[in-house]
């Protein structure tokens, strides 16, 4: 799916089950965190993605996941803080 955020295009993979709304927030998440270099964009896909758990699928995470989570979370403009 083609994400665009202030001129820069991104072409972020929906995998097999994710719904609209999964692979919405995952890849805006990503998208919002402007990775530069592979390496970055799978550093944010990976939280992409543990986001989209937690917002989808009510899933449960460490604290220093869930910290993690909202410190990239500042970029995001729909984030909510994610409590711990």
């Amino acid at each position: 799916m083609i994400f665009e955020i202030d001129n820069y295009m991104y072409d972020i993979k929906r995998n097999k089950g994710e719904t609209d709304k999964y692979i919405n927030l995952k890849g805006l998440f990503i998208c919002y965190q402007n990775p530069t270099n592979i390496e970055q964009l799978e550093y944010y896909s990976k939280f992409g993605s543990i986001y989209a758990n937690i917002m989808c699928l009510n899933c449960e995470y460490s604290k220093e996941v869930i910290t993690e989570i909202n410190n990239l979370g500042v970029n995001v403009p729909f984030f909510e803080k994610i409590n711990i």
